[in-house]
């Protein structure tokens, strides 16, 4: 076997193992991203379920005779709990962005907005069911 020979071997298996650790790190961004998603949508359906409580207990409230600016105060929790989830989304998907070197950007922003977006048609429910009593 010749110079040329055993360079094009060693060229050839260094091109394979940059192959495979290739598809390492795809699939460990995948993976980073999929725990993204499901951590992102277990903040947004805690968020949604603590906005219902908030409306079930100011509908209670106001059966009870009470109620005087109760819809604006409970509106108002609504948005901050909506605020927390988006800064928490936000933090998350800057943590995959790090820990991804950016690799994941575009589906980790894509699942933050989606989260988002959940997030504030559960405080637009929340807001409405308030300002009904």
């Amino acid at each position: 076997m010749g110079i040329f020979d055993s360079f094009k071997k060693q060229a050839g298996d260094l091109m394979d193992k940059a192959g495979d650790l290739g598809d390492k790190v795809k699939d460990q961004a995948g993976d980073l991203a999929d725990k993204a998603k499901d951590q992102i949508g277990d903040l947004t359906d805690k968020a949604k379920d603590q906005a219902g409580d908030i409306a079930d207990k100011a509908k209670d409230h106001m059966g009870n005779g009470g109620g005087d600016g109760l819809g604006d105060k409970v509106s108002d929790m609504a948005g901050q709990a909506g605020d927390k989830v988006s800064d928490m989304a936000d933090k998350a998907g800057d943590s995959i962005n790090d820990a991804t070197d950016g690799r994941m950007g575009d589906q980790v922003d894509q699942g933050v907005n989606i989260a988002q977006q959940r997030m504030g048609d559960a405080d637009e429910a929340a807001r409405a069911e308030a300002d009904q009593h």
